[in-house]
């Protein structure tokens, strides 16, 4: 950037050429250039001293000015060392070199080149088999090779309980679903009976009773106020809906070696109840994931570091038929 002035009167470029000549009132002179892309914009070029058309643009010093005709002052003014300071401006601040990439311009963000579709609770079941290390889980490795393993992913809007074979190699599909029982009911349950509780106009901000389903206490003109009834009874009738959804699909689960726990539902309902309110779910063995909010996201990234082939993650460069075309992704590679 710099501070020196562009020609005068550049709010009226001359009609014509796309790279013309441009005569200001103040006896500086400029190159006219306009993109049929970006109308209404035009660029006027000079030396730095405004004294004259560059002659050698690809090494003078010049003052580029990007305008707009409805406008008295330029939207940009950019003081570049020739060809070189421009291509480098591009890569900084529009993510391509003009003069380096033939296929044209490189998107500063990363470009989705290929896609692949992996159930968020299959997700989770792999971020409790594979460590960072990609090393395996020894307790998740033993109970897979030998039982089947489910899945319960209380997200915002949806539970969703899926159950993985032995070994991985599939899912169960007559045992797997969602129901739309998300753990927003329980947040509106509680916001209704607050509401009812304190006699108040309007439903306190969800934001606000989520913060009292994990703390039990909700704050009331500037007091806290002990909400812990309403939270509990709202959990555990929450917990009644899922409950009928899970042995819709698990029955009594008697053949499974754990069901895993996660999801941001599975965060809130523990901070509210602890983790003996999960007995209520399933008597069998449960492992609550860390973090379980984050369980889902990272068994996304560590499938895709280390379940998919380094074939399957790269795509050849100019391959757009695949750059276009959804993959199904396998359970097991």
């Amino acid at each position: 950037m710099t501070n020196n002035p562009l020609p005068e009167a550049h709010s009226q470029p001359l009609e014509g050429d796309r790279l013309e000549d441009y005569h200001t009132g103040g006896g500086c002179m400029a190159w006219h250039l306009t993109e049929p892309d970006a109308p209404g914009l035009f660029a006027l070029v000079t030396d730095e001293g405004g004294t004259h058309m560059p002659t050698e643009p690809d090494t003078e010093n010049l003052i580029i000015g990007i305008c707009d005709v409805e406008r008295e002052d330029p939207l940009l003014v950019l003081e570049t060392d020739g060809r070189v300071g421009l291509s480098r401006y591009y890569v900084q601040n529009v993510g391509h070199d003009p003069d380096k990439e033939p296929d044209g311009p490189r998107p500063t963000l990363p470009k989705i080149a290929k896609q692949g579709v992996l159930g968020e609770a299959i997700a989770a079941f792999y971020d409790a088999l594979i460590n960072p290390d990609r090393t395996f889980d020894q307790e998740i490795e033993e109970l897979i090779s030998r039982r089947p393993i489910g899945v319960l992913d209380l997200g915002g809007k949806t539970a969703d309980v899926v159950v993985i074979s032995e070994y991985a190699r599939s899912v169960y599909p007559h045992r797997s679903g969602t129901a739309n029982i998300g753990v927003l009911n329980l947040i509106d349950t509680a916001v209704e009976r607050s509401k009812a509780e304190f006699q108040l106009n309007a439903n306190p901000p969800v934001a606000y009773i989520e913060e009292a389903c994990r703390t039990k206490r909700y704050e009331l003109f500037g007091e806290y106020k002990d909400v812990s009834e309403i939270v509990e009874s709202a959990c555990r009738e929450y917990l009644a809906q899922v409950q009928n959804f899970l042995v819709s699909k698990i029955r009594d689960g008697s053949d499974l070696g754990v069901i895993l726990l996660v999801g941001g539902g599975v965060a809130l309902i523990r901070s509210g109840l602890g983790d003996g309110a999960f007995a209520s779910l399933y008597k069998g063995r449960r492992i609550i994931a860390i973090d379980p909010e984050y369980a889902n996201a990272r068994g996304m990234w560590k499938y895709g570091m280390f379940v998919v082939s380094p074939t399957e993650r790269s795509v050849p460069k100019n391959d757009t038929a695949k750059s276009s075309r959804p993959s199904s992704v396998a359970l097991a590679p």
